[in-house]
């Protein structure tokens, strides 16, 4: 189900007598006697033919078609077709589950990569720092930087050195020995002026300068060691980096063919659609059955309304300046982009008809809701300037759209007499819309790209319920400093003070589109639609199998 099949419903919410039809406001009405059924039986790959020629004749007369929704059920007796889909269906996901699989172990590698680069970084900045220090002849950083080092010498070089001889074991007979050996430079080497410096026996001015001897030859293989391996490991975590986003971006392909197949049974609805056909037998006749919804549209201008001469030139405007969007969204560009959002441009819309109007906004906000997912400021925008683009160079420029939605129904049945047969029903609706309820219908194409986007990205754990993991943690751990900010909800109402009070008086109808239903929306729209969008396709149709 689809979201723009019940928005004549959200739009009578916003008050006029007709379903659909608010005026100068928001228009999506479907034309009266423009909806039919067409049931067409023949022999296996002629009702496809059939179809196909329906969506070139469509493209061929300036339509713009998409398939934005599709699902089949094979039975098991079929076993060629059910090789080809739902077997297909299943290898698939032995793939999925194979390649995540690897994934999981690549990441769990990567893991331990980092966890060794991030330690042999931290040793790496101390020889960074005595350099630096030396350098800049800073002594306190040189210091700083030296006596890190010098502890890791004690606690995993020179504890291995043996009792009476370690530094750590000694200090019952020179409980001083370990803050001393603290405190030499790389000069102190010799044992008269280091007893003298430190004022200690000559015995244990000899165990200090033996020591300090033997870290000084430590930290420079130490030093060596700690370059190799930091630039072997820092390759390998590169290499497993890339290694994982090349398992993703392959896996990505697998999952769109596995999601593209899409069983009729796996929805509530679609198995109640099932239930519905008395005739099907699928555990004893091979039958494949297969639902499509497509959308064709194209822009519209009844002969009747008059022709509009204006020229349109592509001609781009910041989106702050743009008087006819409303406040609320700009308040909603600046709250997430900041300065950004006065940077942003796009198409100065023709005829005075913005189609990102509150109306519009309104629904897109609904249209987030039905879907779960949440566009963004540029996503919506982007969406404008293209629907601005598809209306302006067309051979009719205009600010209605006309949509033909059409849902098909296949059916191949194979008959125990070895026959076959092909079914194929067309549920074909004609309507008519103007600019703004087109845009939610562009968006709403968007979003199905978008869930199923979401559902990868979830599945390689980038995303959890159509939100990024960073989003969540900002909410888990709101106090965290370098968490991604929180986006700001859009919050907006379909109808200023103004427009409420035109719904109880009614008197003054203001708006960029057609205000008069009775007399002229009738007259010139709907009768025009359907003589012209509707009736061709049918005939079509009927003539394909020899019906006058």
């Amino acid at each position: 189900m689809a979201f723009m099949d019940k928005i004549e419903n959200k739009i009578a919410q916003f008050g006029h007598v007709v379903p659909g039809f608010v005026p100068g406001k928001a228009i999506s009405i479907m034309i009266e006697n423009c909806e039919t059924r067409i049931d067409i039986t023949t022999p296996p790959g002629k009702a496809s033919g059939i179809e196909k020629g329906l969506l070139f004749t469509l493209r061929d007369d300036g339509y713009e078609t998409e398939r934005i929704e599709e699902s089949i059920e094979v039975s098991p007796v079929h076993a060629q077709y059910y090789a080809l889909t739902i077997k297909q269906k299943e290898e698939l996901e032995g793939r999925i589950k194979t390649a995540l699989a690897s994934l999981s172990s690549a990441i769990s590698e990567l893991e331990l990569l980092e966890h060794d680069l991030r330690k042999y970084k931290e040793f790496l900045q101390y020889f960074e720092w005595i350099e630096k220090g030396k350098k800049e002849k800073n002594e306190e950083l040189v210091r700083k930087a030296d006596q890190t080092l010098k502890s890791i010498f004690i606690d995993q070089v020179d504890v291995h050195t043996g009792e009476g001889v370690a530094l750590k074991l000694i200090t019952q007979r020179w409980p001083t020995v370990i803050v001393d050996f603290m405190k030499l430079s790389d000069e102190d080497v010799d044992i008269d002026k280091i007893a003298k410096k430190f004022g200690i026996s000559p015995a244990e001015a000899t165990i200090l300068a033996t020591k300090n001897k033997l870290y000084l030859e430590w930290r420079e293989i130490f030093k060596e060691t700690v370059q190799n391996r930091y630039e072997r490991i820092r390759s390998l975590a590169e290499a497993k980096k890339k290694s994982i986003e090349e398992i993703k971006n392959s896996i990505k392909p697998v999952l769109l063919r596995y999601k593209s197949i899409k069983e009729i049974g796996e929805s509530e609805e679609g198995r109640r659609e099932l239930q519905r056909l008395s005739w099907l037998r699928p555990a004893r006749e091979a039958v494949s059955i297969d639902i499509s919804k497509i959308w064709a549209w194209k822009t519209f201008l009844p002969y009747g309304a008059g022709r509009i001469t204006t020229e349109w030139r592509k001609e781009k405007k910041p989106i702050m300046r743009m008087r006819k969007i409303p406040r609320e969204f700009k308040e909603w560009l600046r709250a997430n982009l900041g300065a950004e959002a006065y940077k942003l441009d796009g198409y100065v819309p023709p005829f005075n008809a913005e189609p990102l109007d509150r109306i519009a906004l309104y629904l897109i906000k609904e249209l987030e809701n039905f879907y779960k997912i949440k566009f963004t400021p540029k996503e919506i925008l982007e969406t404008r300037d293209k629907l601005i683009e598809d209306a302006m160079e067309k051979n009719v420029r205009s600010i209605y759209f006309v949509v033909n939605e059409i849902e098909e129904a296949r059916s191949v049945i194979k008959l125990p007499d070895g026959s076959e047969l092909e079914d194929l029903t067309f549920h074909i609706k004609t309507k008519i819309e103007s600019y703004n309820i087109t845009l939610v219908r562009y968006l709403e194409m968007k979003a199905k790209d978008k869930v199923l986007e979401n559902y990868i990205d979830e599945l390689l754990g980038e995303m959890s319920k159509g939100r990024k993991l960073s989003e969540i943690i900002k909410e888990e751990f709101p106090s965290l400093k370098g968490m991604a900010k929180k986006e700001k909800e859009l919050k907006i109402e379909p109808l200023t003070s103004f427009d409420r009070i035109q719904k109880i008086f009614p008197i003054i109808r203001t708006g960029p589109y057609e205000t008069n239903f009775q007399d002229r929306f009738t007259k010139y729209y709907l009768a025009e639609g359907a003589v012209r969008c509707f009736v061709p396709y049918v005939s079509y149709l009927k003539k394909s199998v020899g019906v006058p």
